[in-house]
């Protein structure tokens, strides 16, 4: 027999741990990416960022949303009554 105990536990854990490394290593091989494809997504993911922020409007016109005001809003038309003529009127038939 063995002059110092074994901690059961310990055991337990590192056949675990060893058991998830090779699992890990496993589906790393089987589903990974190389390393020209992380580096060629990563090249195509900037390309689509710069060319989305080039495309970025800028409105030179503030508006509610970036001032807290509303713009001004155009006065209403003056519909008098002399300027339409009533639909009944005999000079307009």
């Amino acid at each position: 027999m063995a002059d110092t105990p074994i901690n059961l536990n310990r055991v337990r854990k590192e056949r675990a741990r060893s058991a998830r490394k090779a699992a890990a290593e496993r589906n790393a091989v089987l589903h990974g990416l190389t390393k020209a494809q992380k580096t060629a997504a990563r090249g195509e993911a900037e390309r689509i960022s710069k060319l989305h922020d080039a495309a970025r409007r800028d409105d030179s016109a503030p508006d509610r949303t970036t001032t807290g005001y509303a713009a001004p809003e155009h006065p209403a038309p003056d519909h008098s009554p002399s300027d339409h003529p009533a639909p009944d009127d005999p000079e307009h038939r």
